[in-house]
């Protein structure tokens, strides 16, 4: 880095400034830094194996098969409710229009409650 020190990075946005989003962030000079030495970084370049690997899920761990299954299962359960939810809105707007209509077509009060 051409300019090493500790720097201020924050939002120029008001209620992000009041909300607290702002950090700091150090560039070291090239003297002070560490790096690792690396004699194979071809090594770097295998992929990691995650078939074996487990997921956490609604409490419990689950590999990546029974993932899969929770994922499929809770996209077809939102399916169905939103398909049912459509049905339910469309009944309702039909049930609506006839109640509407009804009561174009006949205009006097029920007086027989009273």
């Amino acid at each position: 880095a051409g300019n090493p020190g500790t720097w201020l990075l924050h939002c120029h946005v008001t209620d992000h400034i009041h909300a607290g989003m702002e950090t700091t962030f150090r560039i070291n000079r090239k003297s002070d830094i560490n790096w690792p030495v690396d004699d194979h970084p071809e090594e770097h370049l295998v992929l990691k194996d995650t078939s074996q690997e487990r997921i956490e899920f609604l409490g419990g761990n689950l590999d990546s098969g029974q993932a899969k299954i929770a994922l499929i299962s809770l996209l077809a359960i939102g399916i169905a409710l939103t398909a049912t939810l459509l049905t339910v809105l469309i009944i309702l707007c039909v049930l609506r229009k006839r109640m509407l209509r009804w009561a174009y077509h006949n205009p006097e009060l029920p007086t027989d409650i009273l």
